[in-house]
């Protein structure tokens, strides 16, 4: 656990609603000191913390949100504001435990339903992000992460039609945004629409000319149409040139260009400093292949 705001945990640990958030840690024994004073109701206390956020003071924020929902355990907002405050500060594994309290207090909060989604999201619990984050949507359309991480769900699943939906959605909320065009541009790489494809990644690129996944994506598109080493200057832009040889040989090598796929794989071997066991498998895997064709 994260050692920071280590004395809004003790203060966490020592209210009524604990949230699970602090079972790694003991009761504190001693004394808190500097505490502000107590309030009475939930609304000064959430007022409190709206303060100390405007000024930057997340500690108290922490505090007093903790407070107000001891106070009024229905209050999920302050607990989706206290797992706010956790993963502002990395604690990812409190955070996500505070936005749980949070829907568990209220099912419809579309603020929490996509903040713990996104956590599993990003975890890669893509099985438990999705409920979450299609209950998220529904309950706010305007919910755009929520989409673009559906859509990309979606994709993982070969459901590219019902990617483009969400992807769709996203936009509409946030026009050109980089992260989700490129997400559907790639959605149209795997559905075989190239030329949609392109437009996607390019349109990135026009906002933002460093946009490393964007250079990777058009590289694969270079790569199917068989422009290979234009596929391998664009993908080594942001990674080692073996590797970027190697990995359109492998794009080579799915697309039945075995002659090129070998030059490729070769290449990947000799330019690599050390042994590059990923090209040497993928040469084994090229011949295999060669052989049962012959």
């Amino acid at each position: 656990m994260s050692n920071r705001g280590s004395s809004a945990t003790k203060v966490l640990i020592a209210t009524g609603v604990l949230l699970g958030l602090a079972a790694c840690a003991g009761t504190p024994t001693e004394p808190l000191v500097d505490e502000p004073t107590a309030v009475s109701t939930p609304e000064e206390a959430r007022s409190r913390a709206a303060e100390a956020l405007a000024k930057g003071d997340t500690d108290l924020a922490l505090r007093s949100y903790v407070e107000a929902a001891d106070l009024d355990p229905t209050d999920g907002g302050s607990l989706y504001q206290i797992g706010a405050i956790y993963e502002q500060r990395g604690d990812v594994v409190l955070a996500a435990r505070a936005y749980a309290k949070a829907v568990q207090v209220d099912p419809q909060d579309d603020r929490a339903l996509e903040a713990l989604g996104l956590r599993y999201f990003d975890d890669k619990q893509l099985e438990q992000a999705r409920p979450l984050l299609e209950r998220a949507v529904a309950a706010q359309p305007d919910r755009w992460r929520s989409h673009n991480a559906l859509g990309v769900i979606a994709d993982s699943k070969g459901e590219h039609a019902v990617a483009a939906t969400h992807y769709a959605a996203a936009l509409a909320v946030r026009p050109g945004a980089t992260a989700v065009t490129n997400n559907r541009g790639y959605s149209s790489y795997l559905a075989g629409n190239l030329a949609a494809a392109e437009r996607d990644f390019r349109a990135v690129l026009m906002v933002d000319p460093d946009y490393q996944r964007a250079w990777q994506n058009l590289g694969l598109i270079y790569a199917r149409r068989g422009e290979y080493m234009t596929a391998v200057d664009t993908i080594s832009r942001f990674v080692s040139r073996h590797v970027a040889t190697n990995d359109v040989g492998y794009i080579a090598m799915v697309s039945g260009d075995y002659a090129y796929a070998e030059l490729l794989f070769a290449e990947a071997i000799r330019l690599s400093p050390v042994y590059y066991e990923t090209a040497n498998q993928n040469l084994a895997e090229l011949r295999r292949r060669r052989a049962e064709v012959k």
